[in-house]
Protein backbone atom coordinates (compact mmCIF):
# COMPACT_ATOMS: atom_id res chain seq x y z
CA UNK A 1 0.00 0.00 0.00
CA UNK A 2 2.84 2.41 0.73
CA UNK A 3 4.15 2.09 -2.84
CA UNK A 4 0.69 2.91 -4.15
CA UNK A 5 0.65 6.08 -2.05
CA UNK A 6 4.00 7.15 -3.50
CA UNK A 7 2.59 6.59 -6.99
CA UNK A 8 -0.54 8.59 -6.11
CA UNK A 9 1.59 11.50 -4.93
CA UNK A 10 3.54 11.50 -8.17
CA UNK A 11 0.50 10.85 -10.35
CA UNK A 12 -1.20 14.13 -9.49
CA UNK A 13 1.62 16.04 -11.23
CA UNK A 14 0.41 14.56 -14.50
CA UNK A 15 -3.04 16.08 -14.11
CA UNK A 16 -1.77 19.60 -14.81
CA UNK A 17 -0.80 21.05 -18.16
CA UNK A 18 2.49 22.77 -18.98
CA UNK A 19 1.25 26.06 -17.53
CA UNK A 20 0.61 24.36 -14.15
CA UNK A 21 -3.15 24.76 -14.59
CA UNK A 22 -5.53 21.90 -13.97
CA UNK A 23 -7.55 20.74 -16.92
CA UNK A 24 -11.21 21.10 -16.00
CA UNK A 25 -11.71 17.36 -16.49
CA UNK A 26 -9.02 16.56 -13.93
CA UNK A 27 -10.00 18.86 -11.08
CA UNK A 28 -12.40 16.33 -9.60
CA UNK A 29 -9.79 13.58 -9.91
CA UNK A 30 -7.30 15.66 -7.92
CA UNK A 31 -9.89 16.44 -5.25
CA UNK A 32 -10.87 12.75 -5.02
CA UNK A 33 -7.23 11.70 -4.76
CA UNK A 34 -6.72 14.20 -1.93
CA UNK A 35 -9.75 12.76 -0.14
CA UNK A 36 -8.57 9.16 -0.42
CA UNK A 37 -5.05 9.93 0.80
CA UNK A 38 -6.53 12.04 3.61
CA UNK A 39 -8.56 9.00 4.73
CA UNK A 40 -5.37 6.97 4.93
CA UNK A 41 -3.61 9.75 6.86
CA UNK A 42 -6.43 9.78 9.40
CA UNK A 43 -6.23 6.02 10.07
CA UNK A 44 -4.78 5.12 13.44
CA UNK A 45 -4.14 1.39 13.07
CA UNK A 46 -2.07 1.14 9.90
CA UNK A 47 1.51 0.12 9.23
CA UNK A 48 4.26 2.63 9.88
CA UNK A 49 5.45 2.68 6.26
CA UNK A 50 1.89 3.43 5.11
CA UNK A 51 1.63 6.36 7.54
CA UNK A 52 4.92 7.76 6.30
CA UNK A 53 4.04 7.27 2.63
CA UNK A 54 0.64 8.92 3.08
CA UNK A 55 2.23 12.05 4.57
CA UNK A 56 4.70 12.37 1.67
CA UNK A 57 2.02 11.63 -0.93
CA UNK A 58 -0.23 14.29 0.59
CA UNK A 59 2.54 16.89 0.47
CA UNK A 60 2.96 16.21 -3.25
CA UNK A 61 -0.79 16.45 -3.78
CA UNK A 62 -1.06 19.76 -1.90
CA UNK A 63 1.94 21.19 -3.76
CA UNK A 64 0.39 20.33 -7.11
CA UNK A 65 -3.35 20.59 -6.51
CA UNK A 66 -3.46 23.58 -4.15
CA UNK A 67 -5.39 25.62 -6.69
CA UNK A 68 -8.31 23.18 -6.72
CA UNK A 69 -8.40 22.38 -2.99
CA UNK A 70 -10.50 24.40 -0.59
CA UNK A 71 -8.97 26.25 2.34
CA UNK A 72 -10.68 23.72 4.61
CA UNK A 73 -9.00 20.82 2.80
CA UNK A 74 -5.58 22.46 3.06
CA UNK A 75 -6.11 23.34 6.73
CA UNK A 76 -7.18 19.78 7.53
CA UNK A 77 -4.06 18.49 5.81
CA UNK A 78 -1.79 20.87 7.74
CA UNK A 79 -3.53 19.88 10.96
CA UNK A 80 -2.59 16.26 10.35
CA UNK A 81 0.98 17.25 9.43
CA UNK A 82 1.23 19.10 12.75
CA UNK A 83 -0.19 16.10 14.60
CA UNK A 84 2.36 13.82 12.93
CA UNK A 85 5.17 16.06 14.19
CA UNK A 86 4.24 14.84 17.66
CA UNK A 87 4.89 11.22 16.70
CA UNK A 88 8.53 10.24 16.99
CA UNK A 89 8.08 7.51 14.38
CA UNK A 90 6.53 9.76 11.73
CA UNK A 91 8.18 13.08 12.60
CA UNK A 92 10.84 12.83 9.88
CA UNK A 93 8.22 12.20 7.18
CA UNK A 94 6.10 15.08 8.48
CA UNK A 95 9.11 17.41 8.37
CA UNK A 96 9.92 16.30 4.83
CA UNK A 97 6.30 16.90 3.83
CA UNK A 98 6.21 20.37 5.37
CA UNK A 99 9.53 21.18 3.68
CA UNK A 100 8.04 20.16 0.31
CA UNK A 101 5.11 22.51 0.85
CA UNK A 102 7.31 25.35 2.10
CA UNK A 103 9.69 24.90 -0.85
CA UNK A 104 6.90 24.80 -3.42
CA UNK A 105 7.29 27.37 -6.19
CA UNK A 106 3.81 28.63 -5.38
CA UNK A 107 4.07 29.64 -1.74
CA UNK A 108 0.82 28.11 -0.56
CA UNK A 109 0.01 27.91 3.06
CA UNK A 110 3.30 29.18 4.44
CA UNK A 111 1.48 31.32 6.99
CA UNK A 112 -0.78 28.39 7.80
CA UNK A 113 2.22 26.20 8.59
CA UNK A 114 4.08 28.88 10.53
CA UNK A 115 1.03 29.96 12.53
CA UNK A 116 -0.56 26.57 13.07
CA UNK A 117 -1.17 25.99 16.75
CA UNK A 118 -2.55 22.46 16.44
Amino acid sequence: MSEGLYVAGNFVKHLVDLSDEFDADYKQAAIALHGKVLQVMQEQNIAQDVKQASVIAMAKIVCTAHSVLSAQQVNETFSIFADRLGSELIRESALRAMNMVASNKVKIGIAQIANFSG
